[in-house]
């Protein structure tokens, strides 16, 4: 496709100046890795944990719906505590993205793993909404108990989500490093 071809050459070559000074440069490829790993092992890591206290809860509320209250709030809390620290891990790890593809974009924009990682990203962010949808509803104290039980559903059905979608996005990004070519 000769359009793709001239716009994959025109990346490649307004990106060149930093594919060499990042070919060149160990420190640099160090720094840029280390922010990527980092961005995804802090927005990562605390979305596992927010994730993990959702299903806590979920699952006391399904064995006592009746005592769930405390579990409920103490995940709302850490829910609340989490959305800015993993946007902020994910802003690190999108940022720091952008200058490994500007590094080889021959080998990056043509890579199906690539395509594959962008797309789960894209999904994660739109589970994360959601699951700020939900927890806003499911905090409300002047819902009614049906209303909140259904925001809690949401709450469950998204850290599982949430935790399929971190750990695809990990292994994207191996299978990216490690064979670009292949998915």
């Amino acid at each position: 496709m000769p359009v793709l071809d001239a716009l994959q050459a025109a990346a490649a070559n307004a990106a060149a100046p930093w594919a060499s000074l990042y070919a060149d440069h160990v420190a640099v490829q160090t720094a840029v890795v280390t922010v990527h790993l980092g961005g995804m092992l802090l927005g990562g890591g605390i979305a596992v944990a927010a994730d993990r206290q959702t299903l806590l809860a979920a699952r006391a509320a399904r064995a006592a719906p009746d005592d769930a209250t405390e579990a409920r709030r103490r995940a709302i809390a850490v829910l609340r505590g989490a959305h800015r620290v993993v946007l902020a891990g994910l802003a690190l790890s999108i940022a720091s993205g952008l200058l490994l593809v500007a590094a080889d974009v021959e080998t990056y924009l043509t890579a199906p793993a690539l395509w594959l990682k962008l797309g789960v990203l894209a999904l994660l962010l739109a589970n994360g909404a959601a699951l700020v949808r939900a927890e806003r509803r499911a905090a409300d104290a002047d819902a009614a108990r049906a209303a909140v039980d259904r925001a809690w559903r949401r709450l469950r059905g998204g850290a599982a989500t949430s935790l399929t979608l971190w750990f695809t996005l990990v292994l994207l990004g191996v299978l990216l490093v490690n064979a670009p070519g292949l998915a």
